[in-house]
């Protein structure tokens, strides 16, 4: 698994290791490039890569790994982003009427 940089730049910065992270083949590594994300939302370039980046697929472990963070945090960023991606995935389910 690729290692996340410790020095997170300026606040607005997304490490490039961490966009390869996102788009990696390896579930785990799409994994700790979401969870890096995740600890970040609310800051506007980590909530569109959160709600944009192939995240989100046919294995589960990822939204859902990623997806618990978000409430961790306790603040209303990640509840904010945690409730827009829930309306979002809503939006392409199926079942939506």
């Amino acid at each position: 698994m690729n290692q996340l940089d410790e020095d997170d730049g300026p606040r607005e910065f997304v490490p490039a290791n961490v966009v390869q992270l996102l788009v990696s083949h390896l579930p785990p590594d799409r994994v700790a490039g979401g969870r890096w994300l995740a600890q970040r939302a609310g800051q506007p370039k980590a909530d569109t890569l959160l709600l944009r980046s192939p995240l989100l697929d046919d294995n589960t472990l990822v939204p859902h790994e990623v997806a618990d963070v978000l409430p961790e945090r306790r603040d209303l960023p990640g509840i904010r982003v945690l409730a827009q991606a829930i309306a979002e995935a809503d939006r392409h389910d199926l079942t939506y009427r």
